[in-house]
């Protein structure tokens, strides 16, 4: 089984003053000298908001000046949500927030949260070892669009092979049925979800973060709205929280399952440990990987030639 994890230090624009993973409670800031700030993400309670429960959760934000409610939405409403001024703060992916400003909705990225989508191909077929051994191949993806087909694009571009070599299947978000069924030779899947569920199953993987250049999920609020001072003291809550997670991911998980419904508590410290290495260290926001995933974007014609703003 090949399983390829690395870790990679990006550079970015927005520097992030990190505090001390070590929470001390705050004695003199008053719960009614807290700013509020809501923020929006486009899921449902998941061990992959960690740092969120971390940060709530252990009174990072409140130590900041600051009390902090999370919004969980799906997918690109989240965006309009915040550009209406609905909540102050969303999570979303690179092409999510490409699209938004494609539509004009003046959003900005404040904070690294993933340094590149924790994304990975796997296939269950024994013979299948090199990428080049998918020539021929039928790879699924959820859709023929968003954060699955681009990082197949990367992954097909990485290892010099063309894409009408492949045969690229949607397969929705039953990318363990169709593997399982034999219904395509490899899928994209999540490296913190669909992989931990092959349990006693022999599988190669390879790891986004061994071929993509595209961004990973960032938060951003909306354009001149949040000042410095609060977006600032926000970064340093969530960067403790990620570093909290990294020395201490046993207790993270205790403090993830609160907040997760009828959720297993080996299953999202599984999570958490397939997931810490995708974790950004410093926040700080890449756009150079932003502008790369805007080019893939506009190569598949899902933008037009838009300004990052």
């Amino acid at each position: 089984m090949m399983k390829m994890i690395k870790m990679y230090m990006l550079g970015g624009l927005m520097l992030v003053v990190s505090l001390s993973a070590c929470v001390k409670k705050s004695s003199n800031t008053d719960s009614l000298d807290r700013e509020t700030l809501k923020i929006a993400i486009g899921y449902i309670p998941n061990m992959q908001f960690a740092p969120l429960y971390v940060a709530i959760q252990q009174g990072m934000f409140h130590d900041v000046g600051l009390d902090v409610q999370i919004d969980y939405g799906m997918g690109n409403d989240i965006m309009t949500l915040l550009a209406k001024g609905y909540v102050d703060l969303a999570l979303g992916d690179a092409d999510q927030y490409l699209a938004a400003q494609q539509q004009g909705l003046g959003l900005t990225p404040i904070f690294q949260y993933y340094d590149i989508s924790p994304t990975a191909i796997i296939t269950l077929n024994p013979s299948i070892l090199l990428p080049t051994d998918l020539i021929g191949k039928r790879i699924g993806v959820s859709e023929l669009f968003g954060t699955s087909y681009l990082t197949l694009l990367e992954f097909l571009d990485f290892h010099s092979i063309e894409r009408d070599q492949v045969e690229i299947v949607r397969v929705g978000y039953t990318q363990l049925s169709a593997l399982s069924n034999n219904e395509v030779d490899a899928a994209v899947v999540f490296a913190n979800n669909e992989p931990l569920a092959l349990k006693n199953v022999d599988y190669t993987l390879w790891s986004s973060q061994d071929f993509s250049r595209l961004a990973g999920a960032i938060i951003l609020k909306k354009t001149d709205v949040l000042s410095s001072e609060t977006t600032i003291a926000f970064n340093q809550a969530l960067v403790n929280a990620i570093d909290f997670i990294r020395n201490n991911p046993e207790a993270a998980a205790s403090i993830t399952q609160k907040f997760v419904t009828g959720s297993n508590y080996n299953e999202i410290l599984a999570g958490i440990y397939a997931t810490i290495a995708f974790y950004s260290e410093s926040g700080v926001v890449d756009f150079e990987r932003i502008a790369f995933s805007k080019e893939r974007l506009l190569e598949m014609g899902a933008l037009s030639g838009t300004p990052l703003g």
